[in-house]
């Protein structure tokens, strides 16, 4: 018996060690090489930001048109492969929008030198902020996706800091903290002791000054609804968090169609730049899909204020990976069954979003 136990403490204690030693492995995959751009796309700059440990990382600079001009969201994409996964979003949202885009990869992605640790990537996206005042000036609105919103808290935090704050901040799918992430998935690994890299956003959150929005689904298997909850409760005013019923954690997007255009749009209009308009119709970018007349409630959270506006929602949306990818084809990038951005009394969204189970 006791030769029994003391085996499985061995073999326990062996499991520790290798999640501390090969943490950075697990929580960083940069699969995939130095993307291309595809030869008939237009008005895309390569770039080349250098964080101030002299690190160069790559990216692209998608330039804006229309009354999108003068406004810029610079995107930090999440842990899993490089930025021409992102492509297909930024195109879309360039065509609704007009908006410029920076869109780069950190240290360790997409053929960049370097490892990906938490202070480095924050060191890339205070350099891709930097890069883009100086380059592309305007009104700067950072976009942080699942780990990128870390990126896109602490960058905003510094901005602050530094007595230059930013105009805007996106959050898509991001978590608390990386340690409560990973408790809820590997609580016999005691993460708060091992990990290295904690990315504790919700104790920055509060610190940012800019306007904010959060998008989190409903059934995102990564980084539970609630951490999106709790973050929007802990932010300042303003802000408002859009709920994306049955969106998971990588398809959050695919699961709203021209809503999240619709809503984005809002954001920028009311926070941002109040010139800003749609510059096509979002349903052409999702042809066929019809749309109910079931409204669904969105909440925004100004200084003394909440507002409310009815969005009609959707009747279907696209699942298969076949429709998905018809969808990139025509340059979308997103989809996702935008919904009600929710503040309950509870941790559930029942109360306000009674659609949602």
């Amino acid at each position: 018996m006791f030769y029994t136990a003391g085996k499985f403490l061995v073999g326990y204690i062996g499991i520790i060690f290798l999640a501390y030693t090969f943490q950075r492995n697990l929580i960083y995959l940069p699969f995939g090489g130095r993307p291309s751009l595809p030869n008939h796309l237009t008005g895309i700059q390569n770039v080349a930001v250098v964080a101030s440990d002299g690190v160069i990382t790559e990216g692209w600079h998608l330039k804006g048109e229309g009354r999108g001009l003068g406004v810029t969201l610079v995107m930090f994409h999440g842990n899993g492969g490089h930025r021409g996964h992102r492509l297909g979003w930024a195109l879309a949202v360039r065509k609704t929008l007009g908006v410029n885009i920076l869109l780069t990869d950190p240290r360790g992605y997409a053929g960049n030198k370097g490892s990906p640790t938490e202070d480095g990537l924050y060191e890339d996206g205070v350099a891709a902020l930097k890069w883009a005042r100086e380059v592309i000036g305007g009104k700067m609105v950072l976009y942080g996706e699942s780990i990128g919103g870390g990126v896109a808290v602490e960058v905003a935090k510094r901005a602050n800091e530094d007595g230059n704050p930013v105009d805007g901040v996106i959050l898509q799918a991001a978590f608390t903290s990386l340690t409560d992430v990973a408790t809820g998935t590997y609580p016999f690994l005691f993460p708060q002791y091992l990990l290295i890299d904690k990315y504790d956003n919700y104790n920055k959150i509060d610190k940012i000054k800019a306007p904010l929005m959060i998008i989190h689904g409903t059934k995102d298997e990564i980084v539970p609804y609630n951490h999106g909850l709790r973050l929007y409760r802990r932010a300042k005013s303003p802000k408002m968090m859009l709920t994306v019923p049955n969106g998971d954690h990588n398809a959050v997007v695919f699961k709203a169609a021209e809503e999240y255009f619709i809503q984005v749009e809002a954001y920028l209009k009311e926070y941002i730049k109040p010139s800003i308009r749609l510059r096509v119709d979002p349903k052409t970018i999702f042809p066929g899909r019809g749309r109910s007349s079931t409204t669904t409630t969105i909440h925004r959270d100004a200084p003394g204020q909440t507002s409310q506006a009815s969005v009609p929602a959707h009747s279907k949306g696209y699942n298969t990976n076949q429709e998905k990818s018809n969808i990139l084809a025509a340059t979308l990038g997103v989809d996702t069954h935008l919904a009600c951005e929710a503040l309950p009394s509870k941790d559930s969204p029942a109360s306000t979003c009674p659609y949602m189970s």
